[in-house]
């Protein structure tokens, strides 16, 4: 850092220490703010993550992890937060805000096939707060498109929307998968 060279500002100027033990000098009048920051731990996809392919995390939602991921400036993504083996993976930026999104399933067509549609929530409606569940009613008002919903699996690390929900179903359970709804969060590693 170079020298400050008005007076009045070096007179404000207190020493700390900067990398590599070298002292520097910051003015006093400089107000740092803070930023925003949530954990993101995972625990799926790995490669994908430590390669930065993957750019987005679908979670429960709740009201206070809906406020936070939308006031969110910086996230920290962890692999494993809370075990032995956990460790940063590298904080990352979110690139949009954070949408709320329903999962439906439908049996059509030939061998009764199972067919998944992804409904976006623009504008989430607090009807009725269910204190046992803590779960709001929302009301989908879109359906996403073909190539959204593809795009919507290929972000979180999946194939396609069909091996996503397959995961979801065997680590959440078929009844919390299409009763609950979910919060789509994308980001940008820095």
């Amino acid at each position: 850092m170079p020298a400050v060279s008005d007076p009045q500002i070096q007179s404000r100027t207190k020493p700390v220490r900067a990398l590599r033990g070298r002292p520097a000098e910051i003015p006093e009048r400089v107000v740092l703010r803070e930023v925003i920051m949530v954990l993101l731990s995972f625990s799926f996809f790995e490669n994908e993550l430590k390669a930065r392919t993957k750019g987005q995390t679908v979670r429960p939602y709740t009201p206070t992890r809906f406020r936070q991921l939308s006031d969110a400036e910086l996230l920290q993504c962890w692999w494993k937060s809370r075990t032995p083996d956990g460790y940063k993976l590298y904080d990352a930026i979110p690139i949009e805000p954070p949408f709320v999104i329903e999962f439906t399933c439908s049996h059509a067509g030939p061998g009764n096939m199972v067919s998944f549609l992804v409904k976006k929530c623009t504008d989430i409606h607090i009807v009725n707060q269910n204190f046992l569940l803590k779960q709001p009613v929302v009301s989908p008002v879109e359906s996403l498109r073909h190539d959204e919903m593809r795009d919507l699996a290929t972000r979180d690390g999946f194939q396609d929307l069909t091996m996503m929900m397959f995961h979801f179903i065997h680590h959440h359970g078929v009844e919390k998968v299409f009763r609950d709804p979910w919060i789509v969060t994308r980001f940008k590693a820095l």
